[in-house]
């Protein structure tokens, strides 16, 4: 019996599990309960020029998410296709970008859990142009 569980324990370890979901409730005397749900997407994505010349500033509603630990920006010079992130390992609502390259950028938000990611936020975009030789917002 015992190289049986063994067996198939060691089988169980070798099958990848399917990506599960969960959110955490009390379920009394200091325990927690998962069930199975996402993580909520963040609420209206909006944009404004940083206080870098070429910086971006986003700012956006919080997940309705209770559990959430952070966001997840994302950006990239073609619309819906992201090459850069970064993440808040915190509930913070608003992010600056660095400095960026002349260009048109595209950015979303996603809340984050561990690992999980929410759907997308809506999407906004800002403009890089260089003024008088220096790169600036608009």
């Amino acid at each position: 019996m015992r190289r049986a569980l063994t067996l198939a324990l060691a089988v169980v370890a070798l099958v990848p599990a399917a990506r599960a979901d969960a959110a955490w409730t009390a379920a009394g005397s200091g325990s927690a309960r998962a069930s199975a749900t996402t993580v909520a997407p963040t609420g209206t994505l909006t944009s404004s020029c940083g206080t870098l010349q070429a910086s971006v500033k986003l700012t956006w509603t919080a997940t309705s998410t209770p559990w959430a630990d952070g966001y997840e920006i994302r950006w990239g010079t073609s619309s819906g296709s992201y090459t850069s992130s970064a993440t808040t390992s915190s509930t913070s609502t608003s992010f600056t970008s660095p400095a960026l390259a002349l260009g048109t950028y595209y950015f979303a938000v996603r809340a984050t859990k561990g690992n999980w990611r929410s759907a997308n936020s809506n999407e906004v975009s800002r403009t890089i142009v260089s003024v008088l030789g220096v790169g600036t917002c608009v």
